[in-house]
């Protein structure tokens, strides 16, 4: 366990310097992000405290501190955390947003403040070993009827095995589908979002699932993405890959849940 730790964090570290380039490349990250912080709008409201898990270099996190929230940012990289650093100062904004080197995993040993919500985008919580212990320790720090709002990327996506058929690689089609991590560098552990929503179920009560990349082929396959079709599929996407049983084959979803 802790050689996987310490391969995830060295992993990011090495990445963190052009990590926001990369997901800029993206068309289906640059949706992602478009609708998750329109969903951090819609849900939180000014001087709300926000304990943000897996924060990246911060790009959430200043979205945030922007529309007036307090955010506490917390990263297992101290690469990645070095530069939300930066860019928090740079935005003159260090008074809004705190920073934590932590593994969120140990949230019941770092974070002793109460909060009106919690977040996650993109990828961080597909890291988490144990689902159920996470989600108990996390109603621990949150106020009663605070909301969260996680992206995750789902355990099994349609287009990859689509394309690799195509490819006329069977083998690795199916790989896809039957365990979709092991075709990834980092050490991630993909759900469903059914299975997710299923280790908060005793202290969360679902309020809404988003799918994304049903339609719209995900950015590992960024040559598909480049044609025009795609660019224009962005509300049909989002309502297939919402659906069931759609959302069970699309890239990534988004989950809002709210604390019991």
């Amino acid at each position: 366990m802790e050689t996987e730790k310490s391969d995830t964090i060295k992993f990011y570290d090495n990445i963190a310097r052009d990590y926001d380039e990369q997901l800029r490349k993206g068309l289906l990250e640059k949706i992602i992000r478009k609708h998750f912080q329109q969903k951090l709008i819609n849900v939180f409201k000014p001087n709300d405290r926000i304990l943000e898990l897996s924060c990246g270099t911060g790009t959430d996190a200043i979205f945030m501190a922007k529309s007036g929230l307090k955010v506490t940012a917390t990263d297992i990289s101290p690469g990645m955390i070095k530069t939300a650093n930066q860019k928090i100062l740079k935005e003159n904004l260090s008074s809004s947003i705190e920073t934590i080197v932590m593994d969120m995993e140990n949230l019941k040993y770092k974070i002793k403040n109460i909060y009106d919500g919690a977040i996650s985008n993109f990828d961080g919580l597909n890291f988490i070993k144990n689902p159920a212990e996470f989600a108990a320790d996390l109603s621990k720090v949150l106020k009663p009827k605070s909301s969260v709002i996680f992206t995750l990327l789902n355990n099994k996506c349609a287009w990859e095995f689509i394309y690799y058929i195509l490819k006329l690689n069977p083998k690795k089609a199916i790989g896809f589908i039957r365990k979709r991590e092991k075709n990834y560098t980092s050490l991630v552990t993909l759900y469903s979002p059914a299975k997710f929503t299923g280790f908060f179920a005793p202290y969360f009560n679902i309020k809404k699932i988003t799918g994304f990349g049903f339609i719209i082929p995900p950015d590992g396959l960024i040559g598909l993405q480049k044609h025009f079709i795609f660019k224009r599929a962005e509300k049909p996407d989002i309502f297939l890959a919402s659906g069931f049983p759609f959302r069970n084959f699309c890239d990534h979803y988004i989950i809002e849940m709210q604390l019991k």
